[in-house]
């Protein structure tokens, strides 16, 4: 639930919590801006110079409309010398919000969610209290930075999940160096003085120049082309999910596991045969050698992902743990992914959907959870399912 603390930093040192309904329409805006002196000095071909001034708040402009029957239901509060009093009538709440800014005094403003934290100071500019009926009144209220205080912070839930997203994300940069390096590598030479040397090598010319093993390599292009899709997949379930980060944690821990033994493999077989065997008899040296480049420039890369995986996991354990010490509550409301699988040959949406909900009235919302069409009836072969633990009715509330 998101709140907005205004507090007094002087004087009578109030503290005024607005909620629910007593909360701006539109959201908490906040703004700045980069000040810059831009030089177009003569005779340099209309190149500039910039001069950086520092940055700026710009103020926050909010609006809203304070009512009483839904105030009732969620109440603003003021609490004045640690006396904490309830705020239920709109029109109660206007006359102690203006009365805040009428004092004058420096203002401290918290927007605050579960895992989010954003902090200004100052002071409210302009402001107008539009009264429709002593229950319903309109308000809108500029507020006047003059820093960003101590308190833009993020819980360490948040920044464990952050962790896990980033970290994931860089797993997926790895696979994409790897496949890169398979399409084409830097040689181990560029002097142009020796006869056939080359910047660049690709497959076709490592097979004319070599006779490698490309089979070997167009497998290490499928492996590392299906586990980069489980990765994005599983970094667009984070994306999607923030609100249950210990739970898609557990899911980006399995992915990074499984990428790693996967890289495991791959690395194992680039290291059982020596180069010098895998290529065709009478390859002259320097094809020797510039295939020998192309394989450890693969695993470098591929022992990269590996180490990108292990962190993977680390920061993903860090979530979890987190997760762990939240309140009881929070907990069981986390509970979002029941489990994940694999698609098997012959598998459609409709029978996994009976299979783990006991109906098939879930099937087009299962096909949506896992980023493909809700019409599509059957997953692809080997592809990494998420099962989101709703019942039925959950999944009808979902298709609306």
């Amino acid at each position: 639930m998101s709140t907005i603390v205004i507090e007094e930093l002087d004087g009578q040192r109030r503290t005024l919590t607005l909620v629910g309904p007593a909360l701006p329409l539109r959201g908490a805006s906040w703004g700045g801006e980069q000040r810059l002196v831009t030089t177009f000095p003569p005779g340099r071909g209309g190149e500039a110079t910039q001069q950086v001034l520092g940055a700026i708040e710009e103020p926050s402009e909010w609006e809203g409309v304070w009512n009483t029957t839904r105030m009732v239901a969620a109440p603003s509060s003021l609490r004045v010398a640690g006396q904490e009093t309830q705020i239920t009538r709109a029109f109660t709440l206007m006359t102690t919000f203006e009365d805040v800014i009428r004092s004058g005094s420096l203002l401290r403003v918290t927007w605050a969610t579960e895992n989010r934290k954003i902090q200004r100071e100052g002071r409210i500019g302009t402001y107008k209290f539009p009264v429709d009926r002593e229950d319903d009144i309109r308000w809108n209220a500029s507020f006047v930075w003059t820093s960003r205080g101590s308190g833009n912070e993020v819980s360490p839930v948040a920044q464990a999940e952050e962790s896990v997203e980033a970290s994931l994300r860089a797993v997926n940069q790895t696979l994409a160096d790897i496949q890169s390096a398979i399409v084409g590598q830097p040689s181990i030479s560029t002097d142009t003085s020796i006869p056939g040397s080359s910047s660049f090598i690709t497959l076709g010319q490592l097979e004319q120049i070599a006779g490698a093993p490309r089979a070997f390599a167009d497998f290490i292009g499928d492996s590392v082309a299906s586990l980069r899709t489980n990765v994005s997949r599983t970094v667009g379930i984070i994306e999607k999910a923030r609100s249950q980060p210990a739970q898609v944690a557990e899911v980006a821990a399995t992915t990074a596991r499984q990428t790693q033994s996967e890289m495991l493999v791959i690395q194992q077989r680039l290291g059982r045969t020596p180069v010098e065997v895998a290529v065709e008899p009478n390859t002259p040296v320097s094809g020797v050698a510039r295939t020998a480049a192309y394989f450890e420039s693969i695993a470098d890369k591929t022992d990269a992902t590996i180490q990108q995986t292990i962190k993977t996991q680390s920061a993903a354990q860090k979530t979890m743990r987190a997760g762990d010490a939240r309140r009881p509550e929070d907990q069981a409301n986390a509970a979002n992914v029941q489990q994940t699988g694999f698609a098997r040959k012959g598998d459609t949406f409709a029978g996994l959907a009976l299979r783990y909900y006991g109906t098939a009235d879930t099937a087009s919302i299962l096909a949506r959870v896992n980023g493909l069409p809700e019409y599509q009836v059957s997953p692809p072969v080997g592809m990494r399912l998420v099962f989101p633990n709703f019942t039925a009715s959950d999944g009808q509330g979902m298709a609306g």
